[in-house]
C-alpha cells in the first residue's frame, strides 16, 4: 500500500534532523564574532579582561525604568536610558561597572592610569556606554572624575546629559574658551555629582587636533585637577583618532560587544595601537547576554545562576 506514510515520517525526521544540525554546525563554525572572554584574549593576543558587562535589557530600556533614567539626568535617547550605574546601582550591571572600576584601579598599582582612552573597533560596540557608567560610578565612590566626549566626528554624550555640546573639548584646543568654562557638572541626583566635557565643534581635522602639543597640555592640566579622566573616542578602524590619543594618555581601554564585534576587527585595532606604542590597559566585553549565550559560560560556576537570579525571568 502506498505512500508508505510511517516510513516516509521517519525519513523526513532523519532528514530534517540532519538538515538542522548542519545548519547549526555551519554557522558556528563561521561565526567570527566574540562570545567569551577567552574569545577577546585570543583576539586582542592575551589583553586582560577588565570587565565582563551583562546585557541591559530592552524591556528597562521601553518601560517605566528607561524613561524614569532619562529623566534622572536629563538624557535622551537609547544612549541615555542606558545609564544604568545612575539609575538602578543594585542592579548586576551597576555591580559589573564596579567590577571594572577595580580592576582598572589595580591594573597598574604602582602608577594608577590617571588619563584612560575609551574606543572600540567600530560604532555601537559600547565604548560610550561603558564610559559614561564607569563615570557615573567613580563618581559615586567620591573619585573626582571628568568624563571627556573626544569623539570629534560622531560624539553624542552631551545629548545623552541633556546638556549643550558648546562650549567643549574644541573651543579649548582652539583658544575660544577655557577649561573651567568648557566643563559642565551633571546632577546625577542620589549618585552625587560628575564634571563632564563635551566635544565641541566637530572639526574637519579631528585626528590632527587631537594629536597636537595643545591636546597633550590639556591633559596635563586635567590631570592637575582631576583623579581620573576617562576619554570617549572615535572607533579604531574606522579612524587614528584613538590610536592618537593613546599615545597621550596613560591606557587605552578596548570595548567589545559579545556577539557583534568581530574578532578580526578587535586584532586589527590591538595592531593600531600597538603600532604607535599606546600602552593597552585591557579589554571589555560588552553586552553579555548570559541567558542566550549559556552554552559559552556554562564554565563560570555560579555567575550565571546569580545573574539569573537578580534578573528574574523578566531580564
Amino acid at each position: 500500500i502506498r505512500p508508505r506514510t510511517m516510513r516516509n515520517i521517519l525519513l523526513g525526521l532523519v532528514l530534517g534532523s540532519m538538515l538542522g544540525v548542519g545548519i547549526a554546525f555551519t554557522r558556528e563554525y563561521l561565526d567570527e564574532t566574540v562570545h567569551t572572554r577567552e574569545d577577546v584574549q585570543e583576539a586582542t593576543g592575551g589583553a586582560p579582561i577588565l570587565g565582563m558587562i551583562p546585557r541591559i535589557r530592552q524591556e528597562s530600556l521601553n518601560g517605566k525604568n528607561g524613561k524614569q533614567a532619562q529623566a534622572l539626568i536629563g538624557g535622551t535617547g537609547e544612549l541615555g536610558a542606558r545609564l544604568v550605574a545612575g539609575r538602578d546601582p543594585r542592579n548586576p550591571v551597576s555591580e559589573a561597572y564596579r567590577t571594572l572600576r577595580t580592576n582598572l584601579t589595580f591594573s597598574n598599582p604602582d602608577k594608577p592610569p590617571k588619563t584612560i582612552v575609551f574606543t572600540s573597533p567600530l560604532p555601537r560596540d559600547g565604548k560610550s556606554t561603558s564610559a559614561a557608567n564607569l563615570a557615573i560610578t567613580l563618581a559615586q565612590q567620591g573619585i573626582k572624575t571628568l568624563l571627556v566626549d573626544a569623539d570629534l566626528r560622531r560624539g553624542v554624550l552631551n545629548a545623552v546629559f541633556g546638556v549643550d555640546r558648546e562650549p567643549g573639548l574644541t573651543n579649548v584646543l582652539a583658544g575660544t574658551a577655557g577649561i573651567g568654562d568648557a566643563i559642565q557638572e551633571i546632577d546625577l541626583l542620589e549618585s552625587g555629582k560628575m564634571d563632564f566635557m563635551a566635544s565641541g565643534p566637530h572639526p574637519p581635522n579631528p585626528a590632527e587636533i587631537l594629536g597636537s602639543q595643545r591636546m597633550k597640555a590639556l591633559l596635563q592640566a586635567l590631570e592637575e585637577r582631576y583623579d581620573l579622566v576617562l576619554i570617549d573616542s572615535a572607533p579604531l578602524t574606522v579612524v587614528t583618532d584613538a590610536a592618537v590619543l593613546g599615545t597621550k594618555v596613560d591606557g587605552v581601554v578596548l570595548v567589545a560587544r559579545a556577539n557583534v564585534t568581530e574578532k578580526g576587527a578587535l586584532t586589527y585595532a590591538v595592531e593600531q595601537l600597538n603600532n604607535v606604542r599606546a600602552p593597552i590597559l585591557g579589554a571589555i566585553l560588552n553586552d553579555v547576554d548570559y541567558r542566550r549565550d549559556s552554552r559559552y559560560y556554562s564554565s563560570y560556576g555560579k555567575y550565571g545562576y546569580y545573574h539569573q537570579y537578580y534578573y528574574g525571568d523578566d531580564g
